[in-house]
C-alpha cells in the first residue's frame, strides 16, 4: 500500500499539469501582412509551425470582395505573390460582406493560417467590431 502512495500523487502532479496546459487559449499572433507574406517566403514549415496555434491578427486593407453570399472571400490588399492573398470569413461574420468595400482597412483574427502556391490564405476570420462596416445592417444569413 506505501509504494501505491507515490504512484498516485505522481499521477495527481501529471494530470494537474494536463488540466492547467489544457486551459490555456492559444492567442493569435499580430502580425503585418508583409511580414506574414515574407515569413512564408523565407520558410514555409516555419511560418506554418508560428501561426498553426493561434492563427493571426492584422489589420488589412480590402481589395476586392468575391466569392458568394455563403462564402465570401476577401482579397487582401497586396501585389507581389502569385495569387491574391485571401480571408475566408468565420460564419458568424459572412454577413457583414456586403458592407465592405475595397479601399476599406479591417482588423482581422483569422484561426486559421494555410497556404495555396506558397501564399498564406486565412479561414474562419472574424473583423473586430471597433472596424467593422456599418454603413447598412444586412440581414443575417439563416
Amino acid at each position: 500500500m506505501i509504494r501505491t502512495l507515490p504512484l498516485i500523487a505522481t499521477a495527481l502532479a501529471s494530470s494537474a499539469c494536463t488540466v492547467e496546459k489544457a486551459s490555456e487559449t492559444p492567442q493569435p499572433v499580430d502580425v503585418t501582412l508583409q511580414q506574414l507574406i515574407a515569413d512564408y517566403d523565407e520558410n514555409q514549415v516555419a511560418a506554418e509551425q508560428r501561426y498553426a496555434a493561434g492563427g493571426v491578427r492584422l489589420t488589412v486593407g480590402i481589395q476586392s470582395i468575391r466569392g458568394s453570399v455563403e462564402e465570401p472571400l476577401l482579397n487582401l490588399e497586396w501585389e507581389e505573390t502569385l495569387l491574391p492573398v485571401q480571408a475566408k470569413l468565420a460564419d458568424g461574420h459572412k454577413h457583414i460582406a456586403v458592407n465592405i468595400r475595397p479601399g476599406d482597412e479591417l482588423t482581422l483574427i483569422c484561426p486559421k493560417v494555410s497556404d495555396v502556391m506558397g501564399t498564406p490564405m486565412l479561414g474562419d476570420c472574424q473583423i473586430e467590431p471597433k472596424n467593422a462596416p456599418t454603413s447598412i445592417n444586412p440581414t443575417p444569413l439563416p
